[in-house]
């Protein structure tokens, strides 16, 4: 399934984008959205917290890319890192029209 673990890269997830979506696409029909993180540097991790609850900060760096992929995933890439989120159907339209209205 999810593959969390830091590796010696700082990598939270190892798998690639591919596999990424398809685990996401199948966790949300279990659950509610999935997300992933990856991070190419230790460094770029500021806190990774779990105990009880689950806290992970860090930063994307800047030059900060905003993407919907396939229409089913929200993408945002900077130069130290990737956040991705899955979406549900019609959910990338109402973000495209909120996004739009600012």
């Amino acid at each position: 399934m999810w593959k969390n673990n830091i590796n010696d890269s700082g990598s939270i997830s190892n798998a690639t984008h591919e596999s990424v979506s398809r685990d996401m696409v199948k966790a949300n029909k279990v659950r509610g959205h999935s997300f992933s993180i990856e991070m190419p540097s230790r460094n770029s991790i500021n806190n990774l917290s779990i105990n009880g609850g689950s806290t992970i900060e860090g930063d994307l760096g800047t030059n900060i890319r905003f993407e919907i992929i396939e229409g089913i995933m929200l993408q945002i890439s900077g130069e130290n890192g990737v956040f991705r989120l899955d979406l549900r159907e019609g959910e990338s339209d109402t973000l495209l029209r909120s996004l739009k209205k600012r």
